[in-house]
């Protein structure tokens, strides 16, 4: 990732560089290429916002540690 990744900013900077993507795969008739884009944008904006209410994000390499999480 560029920028840091604590940062929601920077998570949200990187959501509408694939909001770029994917009109621009839409425009080109790429349906699955876009849809490939939304998401990533939307999986972005979440950690944004989840790091913006205080959530520590988790590296998935870190499995032990993402096993022990609590349940929601």
């Amino acid at each position: 990732m560029k920028g840091d990744p604590r940062n929601p900013a920077d998570w949200f900077k990187l959501a509408g560089m694939d909001i770029i993507r994917a009109e621009r795969d839409l425009a080109a008739k790429d349906c699955q290429a876009a849809c490939f884009w939304l998401q990533q944008s939307a999986e972005k904006a979440l950690k944004g916002w989840l790091i913006s209410t205080g959530w520590e994000l988790i590296r998935l390499s870190s499995i032990t540690r993402t096993a022990q999480e609590p349940l929601l």
